[in-house]
């Protein structure tokens, strides 16, 4: 059976509910994620992600542009030591999620002149009070050389027997030939919001 649905012209509306219902278009159409910095919420770690894949350090250089950024090197005086942004995130991987905590390593690669440059984040957010997903942990790597990679892997998942060791991380840093730099184990620890632990 078919409807017949009554609408009002625009021009019978006050100009403030239309700027009103524009705008809230606008958002359903374009998703309104918000910047990626510590200080923001986000409604589902779906709605982090699409802000991290989003996000362009070098557009508007802010706290987490310099996470994404690494010094020039080589030898010119003039740009030696300068500081290039990535233009974009090039890879966001889920590595752990519950109902309250969640970890996603960032990768990005400055275009730094002298060789090539890799950063990599690894974040950990929780759902606080209100039921709003924020930023509380923030670890920055970084590695450089054509052909050098950071590498994120999870190494242990808790079980959900009671008093399981918490979930671990092991992060490498390889350079051009492929030798590990560094490699570190952090643990996410809860307590006073999630932290991550390094393993000594």
């Amino acid at each position: 059976m078919a409807q017949l649905i009554l609408v009002r012209p625009l021009r019978a509306l006050p100009l403030k509910t239309i700027l009103a219902t524009l705008f809230a278009v606008s958002n359903a159409c374009f998703g309104d994620v918000g910047e990626l910095s510590r200080a923001t919420k986000f409604a589902s770690p779906e709605q982090f992600v699409e802000a991290a894949r989003g996000f362009h350090p070098a557009a508007k250089p802010s706290e987490l542009s310099y996470t994404f950024a690494a010094p020039e090197l080589g030898n010119d005086e003039s740009t030696y030591g300068k500081t290039v942004f990535a233009d974009g995130i090039s890879e966001v991987t889920e590595l752990f999620r519950t109902p309250d905590r969640c970890a996603y390593f960032v990768r990005a690669e400055p275009k730094t002149d002298y060789t090539r440059s890799y950063v990599a984040a690894l974040f950990v957010l929780s759902r606080d009070d209100e039921s709003a997903w924020r930023i509380r942990t923030i670890e920055r790597f970084f590695a450089i050389g054509v052909g050098g990679w950071i590498e994120c892997k999870v190494i242990h998942r808790p079980t959900k027997s009671k008093g399981a060791s918490p979930v671990t991380f092991r992060i490498t840093e390889t350079d051009a030939g492929r030798h590990v730099l560094k490699e570190r184990v952090y643990t996410l620890a809860a307590g006073n919001g999630p932290r991550l632990n390094p393993v000594k």
